[in-house]
């Protein structure tokens, strides 16, 4: 399931709902759990410093990997 253009809005990923009409509810439910864990993430971590979007040759900060952490660990308590 990638995400591109949508065809309705333009954006990527999409923000107008169009591109996620045909996803199945079980995958809808991970996305969302997935946008509520990096809200609850840096609600909790207003200072939290993030790697440069796009550049790939950047490493990681502490951030970036405590958030991953974090997201795979609340999508996983979830899923279970």
């Amino acid at each position: 399931m990638g995400l591109s253009d949508c065809s309705k809005c333009w954006e990527t990923p999409c923000q107008c709902g169009w591109d996620y009409r045909n996803w199945t509810m079980k995958s809808l439910v991970r996305f969302r759990n997935m946008i509520e864990a990096i809200i609850q993430y840096k609600s909790n971590n207003p200072d939290a410093c993030f790697s440069i979007f796009g550049l790939r040759n950047q490493e990681q900060t502490q951030d970036d990997k405590a958030l991953m952490e974090y997201v795979n660990n609340k999508i996983g308590e979830r899923d279970a």
